[in-house]
């Protein structure tokens, strides 16, 4: 009799736990990617925004999603969420700080891909700057090494890099003459 209650506790089913935001948003960005960004929408504009009200790691899924469609608007998304973070500071089941450099490095990415660069660092600038000033030295870390990596000039080679005189891309025969 009891070893069949413990088989049965065992195969209970983990049921969705519709009441946690988090569960939400986890179930959101495994459909982001999965590159579902219909069903990335509907999860949070039909029932996480409905349910809970719109925050800012909901805004930032959405910023995301647009980013992946290709929409251009996405920039000005993930911008409003920088304005949104720096009045009110972090309204969401995310962590404060992980929301904070989410949304800065998914908007330089975004920025780099549409081929404003400079843009992309003053995003990692502003961070900076932000974080210094409320004493995150963290977040700081993270903006100036982003910012070290973007500033990197790199050499160009005169002389094509060579292993036993054969380049990269070069054919050596193997037959024997």
């Amino acid at each position: 009799r009891r070893r069949k209650k413990r088989e049965k506790r065992g195969k209970e089913k983990k049921r969705f736990r519709s009441h946690h935001k988090k569960t939400w948003l986890l179930l959101a960005l495994s459909y982001l990617l999965d590159d579902n960004t219909f069903m990335t929408r509907g999860v949070i504009q039909g029932k996480y925004i409905p349910k809970f009200g719109s925050d800012n790691a909901a805004e930032l899924v959405l910023a995301m999603t647009g980013a992946i469609e290709g929409k251009r608007g996405a920039i000005v998304a993930f911008e409003k969420i920088i304005e949104n973070i720096k009045k009110t500071g972090s309204v969401s089941p995310i962590p404060k700080g992980l929301l904070t450099y989410s949304v800065y490095y998914n908007a330089s990415a975004y920025a780099e891909y549409l081929g404003e660069h400079i843009k992309a660092e003053n995003i990692w600038k502003d961070l900076a700057k932000q974080s210094k000033s409320s004493g995150n030295g963290l977040l700081f870390r993270l903006a100036l090494g982003q910012i070290a990596i973007g500033s990197l000039q790199t050499e160009t080679l005169i002389t094509a890099a060579n292993l036993n005189g054969l380049r990269i891309g070069d054919r050596k025969s193997t037959r024997l003459n």
